[in-house]
């Protein structure tokens, strides 16, 4: 059992925005070239997003939940999302990764269709279960359509975002004879997998009258097993992160959108005006009106945040991720 009062590992959780009507994000360049981890002490993050990673050179340790292999040049990973992982260069060295974020779930209600061998649903519930690390000597195939999808981001030629889909169906359909064969499965952490319901459920339901008990049914825990469990993993209460959701989405109607502040309440699930601005107030340490009129306010930065979460880190040293 863990010691009283021991220091709980710390957590993040690092976001991209993806558009409307997209499904990819590309973190490509030699922007990407750093020393991964450098200062962090391997503390773990995850995404909002699947995340694929492409190593061309450098060598250093990857933790994907309870699992942590060595990799060096060509190796890959595939990342679900809420899936908690790092990165760690060997001290001193720098190594070069390029990154897809892809919006998984929507790709495939959008992009697989009824009649195949597998619905979108068994599709996203294979691929969603587990973290993979492997090379492109052990998996030449599924590293090839990677360097493929990674080159047409970084070129961004006409109908790149039409090879990217073909691409990355022909990388879930390896996925999906590995996932058969259990060769490429990394053991999932349970602890985070109690959450992925809840999680997932918050993401889409975040303006509805979310209730503690309905999330826990939803991982099959009990209402206390579930409080304790999601602050233990995620770092703050389960309304806290609900809270975090809805601001988030406000930032981004602020920046993208005229609505009135009295809408945006609304929207995201506040009766009132007075209830937004204090949560608002709570995370940013600032009013919406504020915050729409500060220099800067059109990325988002959530560093400052009084809570263990980020803006997904970008390229060029800004922050080893």
């Amino acid at each position: 059992m863990p010691q009283t009062g021991a220091k709980k590992p710390e957590l993040e959780y690092r976001f991209y925005n993806i558009d409307s009507g997209h499904f990819f994000l590309p973190k490509v360049g030699d922007g990407w070239e750093q020393e991964y981890g450098k200062g962090l002490n391997g503390q773990l993050h995850f995404h909002n997003l699947m995340e694929i990673g492409y190593c061309f050179h450098g060598s250093g340790t990857v933790v994907i939940g309870d699992k942590k292999e060595r990799y060096s040049d060509d190796f890959f990973t595939i990342i679900p999302k809420h899936i908690p992982h790092t990165t760690m260069s060997d001290p001193g060295h720098k190594c070069l990764w390029n990154y897809l974020f892809i919006d998984f779930e929507n790709f495939c209600q959008s992009s697989i269709k009824d009649g195949g061998t597998f619905s979108a649903e068994e599709i996203i519930d294979a691929v969603s279960k587990n973290g993979v690390i492997s090379s492109k000597e052990e998996n030449p195939g599924i590293a090839e359509h990677i360097q493929d999808m990674l080159f047409e981001c970084t070129k961004k030629q006409k109908y790149y975002e039409d090879i990217l889909m073909y691409e990355f169906l022909s990388v879930l359909v390896e996925l999906l004879r590995h996932t058969e064969e259990n060769a490429l499965l990394i053991k999932k952490n349970k602890r985070e997998q109690y959450l992925t319901p809840a999680l997932d459920y918050i993401d889409k339901n975040f303006a509805e009258n979310i209730k503690i008990k309905d999330l826990a049914d939803l991982c099959a825990l009990s209402e206390s097993h579930f409080r304790r469990t999601f602050e233990e993993i995620m770092e703050m209460k389960p309304l806290d992160y609900v809270n975090f959701v809805r601001i988030r989405k406000a930032c981004d109607l602020i920046r993208k959108t005229s609505m009135s502040m009295q809408d945006i309440s609304l929207e995201i699930g506040y009766d009132t005006i007075s209830t937004f601005n204090r949560n608002f107030r709570k995370l940013t340490g600032t009013t919406p009106y504020k915050w729409k009129e500060a220099p800067g306010n059109k990325d988002l930065d959530l560093s400052d945040f009084h809570i263990s979460a980020k803006k997904g880190w970008e390229a060029n040293g800004v922050t080893p991720k």
